[in-house]
């Protein structure tokens, strides 16, 4: 029921995008792209998907929720580089924006190679997945970093590529959505049969996976202290799952999706993008982690945090951490420790 959830979820931007570019297509006449125009544009696309597939399907689950949210940052690699190709001679401050431009892209290598290297020691070898997930993934951003006066030649005919699309746009999106779509349902059955999961299953039980089922969990009781680490586990107990929940989630990130996308574009529109777009996307990592390390402290203190908010069975995949759990997770889980023989 999570994956479908996460599907739909994916589904419904795309719907809107290509309902919005065939009506634009079919009463009015945009400009039609030429096939390699077309190809790029579809390319770039289907790699970012297939990127992102794997992020969300291979990646995230074998990451704590703290180390996914802070990944994020690292998916402005190709971005980066192509901004960096990008700098031509008659742009002001050149080499100090390419400086700026090095430092950005070194930064995020070390999200997607220190981590691997980290948990590759514990033995979690599927992490090695992650520098191409997040690879593929900033592949969806190219277009807002490449320009027609670039000095390296495929960055120029890229730029070219760009303001062509200004006028083709809707015709090409008339039917790359649906690309898309078809390479993250492929991209999620890869990652299903990749886990030793039963593909199948996932339409067999569709209907069941949306129902209330039992879900073996460890009861836990403190022993008169909130320390985490003072406790008694009784026996295993079922509890019923809440069917209702998976699709509440999906609701909330296709709104959410909706909301963000209507506030950017009018910010845009009336040229405020700087303050009231760029700024809240710039911090919406830092302020989503910050919370997550909040949320996880507060829920290694007390189990029962959140208690009547959520479903007991459901909480975010935290770091283990001892006592203090901020200094833990500094001085343990971002760090890296190889050992030496």
């Amino acid at each position: 029921m999570w994956i479908w959830s996460v599907f739909f979820a994916f589904l419904f931007p795309e719907i809107f995008t290509f309902t919005r570019s065939l009506r634009m297509c079919l009463f009015k006449s945009p400009t039609k792209s030429s096939i390699s125009d077309a190809l790029i544009v579809v390319g770039f696309e289907t790699m970012h998907i297939v990127g992102l597939g794997l992020l969300i399907f291979l990646v995230l689950p074998n990451l704590d929720v703290i180390k996914g949210a802070m990944l994020t940052n690292c998916v402005a690699q190709v971005p980066g580089i192509l901004g960096l190709l990008s700098r031509h001679s008659r742009e002001s401050h050149r080499a100090l924006k390419m400086v700026f431009d090095i430092g950005a892209v070194l930064c995020q290598v070390t999200g997607f190679i220190i981590w691997p290297l980290n948990e590759t020691w514990n033995g979690n070898y599927i992490l090695w997945t992650i520098p191409v997930a997040v690879l593929l993934t900033s592949c969806g951003w190219w277009e807002n970093y490449v320009d027609r006066r670039a000095p390296v030649g495929f960055v120029k005919r890229l730029g070219k590529v760009k303001e062509r699309l200004k006028k083709s746009r809707y015709f090409v999106y008339s039917f790359t959505p649906l690309v898309k779509i078809f390479a993250f349902f492929v991209t999620m059955l890869f990652c299903l049969w990749l886990n030793g999961a039963p593909v199948m299953h996932i339409f067999t039980h569709f209907f069941s996976g949306y129902q209330s089922h039992g879900i073996n969990i460890t009861q836990v009781e403190h022993a008169g202290t909130i320390r985490t680490d003072q406790h008694f586990l009784k026996d295993t107990i079922e509890v019923r799952s809440e069917n209702t929940i998976p699709i509440y989630a999906t609701l909330i990130q296709i709104i959410g999706v909706y909301l963000a996308y209507i506030f950017g574009k009018f910010a845009c529109k009336i040229c405020i993008q700087g303050f009231s777009f760029a700024f809240p996307v710039m911090l919406s990592v830092p302020v989503t982690v910050v919370v997550l390390i909040t949320a996880c402290g507060l829920r290694s203190e007390n189990p029962c945090w959140m208690k009547g908010y959520l479903p007991d069975y459901l909480y975010f995949e935290c770091p283990n951490a001892a006592d203090d759990f901020l200094a833990d997770f500094i001085s343990n889980q971002v760090s890296v420790h190889i050992p030496f023989t």
